[in-house]
């Protein structure tokens, strides 16, 4: 048994896990070269600066490596502007090692747990979060690593350690290849024996291969999260000469339930969210009845975010099997999006009549 099988009492999801043997490895080891990040490293930190960064990497010379580690767990905006007011000039690395979300340049959301080269693209691209800063060496971009980067930095390393850090830097890439297959698994096991890591990679699959250029919101959480995509406008309500009352509609999957929701965008008012929660159901049920789609009404109370209709059954099967059925759940959810569309359609226009 290895020092780090030892560590997995905190289980392969623990960030806590995660910090102890990278911090251990970036300062052991050759791993922070094999990363493409410069320097000599003396010294490294866990969740430093009250918490700010999951490590701090001490580097010869004086200067330091900040580094925010990600499992199953978004990247917001408000995040990264701390992160940067915090590092200033000093070199930031992102570890992305599970299914996290990020926005790309467009206000998109996307997500990511295999496709490093991808994954780096989209960073590149994005203004939020590459901000080019002046220092002593030069321009200094944040830089991302997602799994299999680190996988592959991981077997590099392993060959110029020590035998010990060697033993720990291997277990540790089994332990990334762990959640990598995790991921991947979701088609080959049973629906009723789904855990978090399979949600997690059914929804990326959801979001990279059916609506890939959707705004997508995956709200990731230890019950396997949600993913949601598809807003629509409906038309705003005027609640005074210059006030008006602006609504949206999305559909929602969490887990085997399918949801269509409508969002209160701006200035919530209880009349008018009644009215128009009324309304829309009326014109989403009508169409869910004229083309054969099984919706079930929610009369969820009233709130900035609504429940109104329910799919009736797993999208996941086409039948009693419990294997996944991928054809089912594109024609599922794809009829979803049409029928959203038609329902929106006709609401605003017999609102606009």
């Amino acid at each position: 048994m290895t020092g780090l099988d030892l560590l997995f009492g905190y289980s392969r999801f623990s960030e806590s896990m995660h910090q102890l043997a990278l911090a251990c490895l970036l300062r052991e080891s050759d791993l922070l070269k094999e990363l493409g990040i410069p320097g000599v490293p003396v010294e490294t930190s866990v969740e430093t600066d009250k918490r700010l960064f999951d490590i701090t990497i001490s580097m010869q010379g004086g200067s330091n490596v900040r580094l925010e580690l990600k499992l199953n767990a978004g990247l917001s905006r408000d995040q990264l502007n701390r992160q940067k007011e915090g590092a200033g000039d000093e070199q930031m690395l992102y570890v992305f090692l599970g299914n996290s979300q990020f926005y790309t340049a467009n206000d998109q959301i996307a997500s990511s747990w295999r496709r490093a080269e991808e994954f780096e693209i989209k960073f590149a691209e994005d203004e939020t979060i590459k901000v080019r800063r002046a220092s002593p060496e030069g321009l200094v971009d944040p830089k991302i690593i997602g799994l299999s980067t680190m996988i592959r930095a991981l077997s590099a390393s392993a060959q110029t350690a020590t035998p010990a850090v060697r033993e720990l830097a291997e277990a540790y890439r089994r332990c990334l290849e762990a959640i990598g297959n995790a991921f991947a698994s979701f088609a080959k096991i049973s629906l009723t024996n789904w855990t978090n890591a399979h949600w997690h990679g059914f929804y990326d699959s959801v979001r990279a291969n059916l609506f890939p250029a959707a705004s997508i919101g995956l709200s990731i959480g230890f019950q396997g999260g949600r993913l949601s995509w598809g807003t629509r406008d409906l038309m705003m309500r005027r609640i005074a000469v210059d006030e008006f009352v602006q609504y949206g509609v999305h559909l929602e999957i969490e887990q085997s339930i399918l949801r269509v929701k409508i969002d209160v965008i701006e200035a919530y008012e209880a009349e008018w969210t009644k009215t128009v929660r009324e309304g829309f159901s009326s014109a989403l049920l009508a169409v869910a009845e004229r083309v054969g789609f099984g919706l079930l009404p929610s009369r969820q109370r009233l709130g900035e975010e609504m429940t109104i209709a329910v799919y009736d059954g797993d999208y996941r099967r086409s039948d009693s099997s419990n294997d996944l059925d991928w054809n089912h759940v594109a024609n599922t959810l794809q009829k979803a999006e049409e029928l959203v569309a038609e329902a929106v359609v006709q609401y605003n226009k017999e609102w606009g009549s």
